[in-house]
């Protein structure tokens, strides 16, 4: 480990070349230039432990350029607050499908649980949205068109729905999707917690294309009786 560096730091500088130190912080070369035998990126640490990124060459790279080019984000820059950890360590362990997504309802994470029931890796469903996976032979639109407007109008949302796994594999849960903010109030995230009721879905869709005769005859006598 870098001496001194946090662990958000310290990942940071493993992805840059020609990491030196220099005073309190560091020197890399600028991985948005390929001549940069004169390291030109300086890279300090804040007080919470957050990555400090500045390029010294020219008119120097933006933040975003720098990101880009050692494949992160800019959030990836702050040290995960420790609610954010114990999230993470919760979602990781519960049976409940568990899906993360940014402000625009894009995908960014999802759980063990959602891998195994969907059979889908996060690798294959990064960047598309939750209503993405409302699929199957009979897709409900009105429920798909309720989980879109909850995600452009930043609200939570509560429903209960089929869904099938890539397989074909139909199950029935209940879908819960909650907006996270910031301390300005700003929409950074959206928690969505889907649980499985197959077992009570499948009895209710029993009854209801159940159809005895006896039961229905009798009904209708007494009412006109």
């Amino acid at each position: 480990m870098t001496q001194g560096a946090s662990p958000t730091v310290e990942s940071f500088l493993g992805k840059l070349n020609g990491v030196r130190k220099a005073g309190t912080g560091w020197q890399a070369r600028c991985p948005c230039r390929n001549d940069d035998d004169n390291p030109s990126l300086s890279i300090g640490q804040g007080a919470d432990g957050r990555v400090l990124v500045n390029c010294h060459r020219g008119n120097g790279c933006d933040l975003v350029q720098i990101c880009t080019a050692v494949g992160v984000k800019v959030t990836d820059l702050y040290p995960p607050r420790q609610e954010e950890r114990k999230l993470s360590l919760v979602a990781s362990r519960t049976d409940n499908l568990v899906i993360i997504a940014g402000a625009n309802g894009s995908i960014e994470w999802v759980n063990e649980s959602f891998v195994r029931v969907m059979e889908s890796s996060l690798e294959e469903i990064a960047g598309k949205s939750p209503e993405a996976f409302l699929r199957g032979p009979d897709p409900d639109t009105r429920l798909v068109r309720r989980v879109r407007t909850a995600i452009d109008r930043g609200e939570s949302l509560s429903i209960e729905l089929a869904n099938y796994s890539k397989s074909g594999r139909k199950y029935y849960g209940h879908l819960e999707i909650q907006p996270s903010r910031n301390e300005r109030g700003e929409l950074e995230n959206f928690i969505a917690i889907e649980t499985d009721i197959t077992a009570r879905g499948e009895t209710e869709s029993a009854l209801r294309h159940a159809q005895p005769p006896a039961a229905v005859g009798q009904h209708r006598r007494a009412h006109r009786g």
